[in-house]
């Protein structure tokens, strides 16, 4: 097998099998964990120096794998395994296009696919299972980038940039708020890779690669869990009290969310980095919810610990429900394909509410009777945005259906007003008008000017969770 590579690449014993396309097995990697450099194998005259093509990257596998498991221990993630991303730097695409011309130039073989990632996948794989810690498993929820760096080789790309396939990037941080220039893109250096010829090799010393005194190391490791997520339906028994935190100019407008009451203690034993609250449409503050509940979901983003015990979880809704401003129902871990639902639920499902109405004269009896009619057909109306939330949302005219109305007189000039409606309907608006925003509006149906005085949410059609 030796016999078939110029002996001036001088490549390391696993560089050797690769290149003859012969498949890895656990007997390879027991000869790397008890390599402690290349002196230990079998085609390397100098100790000092490393394999032209991997760098002496394999000889790492064992150490880079015990700096994964230390890191998540050091982070506290509760798993039993992890999914493996690797990052190798750049130089790798120049070395494997190098040895792979010159071996096609100066032997019988052809290596189509030299893949010097994919080999020390392997590698960190096996060091996992000749362990009794963490095992590689690509199906993880724990997922773990390792980014290596070998400093010798950075400017070995230098030549590159001078071909016309070389093109800086750049992008804008909204963070910092300017543009990002890339000098030296993946993408640009593989391009160039692709095309870059003997001769210019040969005249960069490339042809071959050198070998190297120094082996790659780890520039970072990076773990993140998939989220999680959990779902329920929620009530708000109180008014003044927003779905998310209300915040604007940095000035806390309602002192309690929902989000915050429900998800915080669920945040706290997940060990979450962050969360999403996500209702299925939402209410303003100065709204109640009641009835069966809104549905919702929480996204727990990067969490050390996997799930929940059910329990706990029914611990934690039997604290919540104590309280006389929200209540939680149905709280559960749920996929998150489920939570699709939730979106589409804020479009598509139809929404029940109560308004309490004052008018500035009594509304006749026929026209209540003719209005309550259970046979009266939806009837469409056309909203323009609200004034009140034009500061967020674009200007568009929204067609909706009242599906159902319903008026019962309370006495005096206050009227108790039930209304079913498709989901996106604003009823406030649909009440008052809103200055000729909403036509027809229920004071235009009425004849008079109606305003709302309190406004609750009586249900929302939507099986979930």
């Amino acid at each position: 097998m030796n016999n078939s590579i110029p002996p001036e690449l001088d490549l390391c014993e696993i560089c050797i099998l690769l290149v003859n396309g012969i498949e890895l097995n656990s007997s390879h990697y027991h000869s790397i964990a008890k390599a402690q450099n290349l002196a230990d194998t079998p085609n390397t005259t100098d100790p000092t120096l490393y394999c032209p093509l991997c760098l002496g990257l394999f000889l790492q596998a064992p150490a880079f794998y015990t700096s994964i498991c230390s890191e998540i221990n050091a982070l506290s993630y509760e798993t039993i395994d992890f999914s493996l991303n690797l990052s190798l730097p750049s130089v790798y695409l120049l070395r494997t296009k190098a040895i792979s011309e010159f071996l096609i130039h100066n032997s019988s073989l052809n290596p189509a696919d030299l893949d010097i990632k994919k080999a020390l996948k392997y590698f960190i794989e096996q060091a996992s299972i000749n362990s009794d810690t963490f095992k590689v498993l690509q199906t993880s929820t724990v997922n773990v980038t390792l980014d290596i760096i070998h400093p010798e080789t950075q400017s070995d790309n230098d030549f590159l940039k001078n071909s016309s396939n070389f093109k800086a990037k750049s992008y804008y941080d909204k963070t910092k708020k300017k543009r990002i220039h890339i000098t030296e893109s993946k993408d640009s250096i593989k391009k160039s890779v692709l095309n870059v010829t003997v001769d210019s090799l040969k005249l960069a010393g490339f042809y071959p690669p050198k070998k190297v005194t120094t082996v790659p190391t780890i520039n970072s490791i990076e773990i993140k869990r998939n989220s999680l997520f959990y779902g329920g339906r929620y009530l708000k028994l109180a008014r003044g009290i927003s779905q998310t935190p209300f915040i604007v100019n940095n000035v806390r407008l309602a002192e309690n969310s929902v989000s915050e009451i429900i998800a915080d203690p669920l945040a706290d034993l997940l060990k979450a980095e962050r969360y999403n609250f996500v209702g299925s449409g939402r209410e303003d503050a100065d709204v109640r919810m009641l009835g069966n509940g809104r549905p919702f979901y929480i996204e727990f983003i990067n969490c050390k610990n996997s799930f929940v015990d059910a329990k706990v979880i029914e611990s934690v809704m039997n604290e919540i429900n104590t309280s006389k401003m929200v209540n939680v129902k149905k709280l559960q871990q749920v996929s998150e394909e489920h939570t699709k639902i939730i979106r589409q639920g804020e479009t598509e499902k139809s929404k029940s509410y109560s308004c309490l109405v004052i008018v500035p004269e009594l509304i006749k009896t026929d026209l209540m009777d003719k209005l309550n009619l259970p046979t009266n057909p939806p009837i469409k109306i056309f909203q323009n945005t609200p004034i009140r939330v034009l500061h967020r949302r674009a200007p568009l005219v929204r067609e909706r259906k009242i599906l159902k109305l319903n008026i019962e007189h309370l006495g005096q000039n206050f009227y108790k007003l039930v209304v079913s409606t498709e989901a996106g309907t604003y009823i406030k608006e649909f009440v008052h008008g809103d200055m000729g925003r909403t036509t027809p509006s229920f004071s235009d149906i009425i004849g008079m000017q109606a305003e709302i005085l309190e406004l609750d949410v009586l249900d929302v059609d939507l099986q979930f969770p």
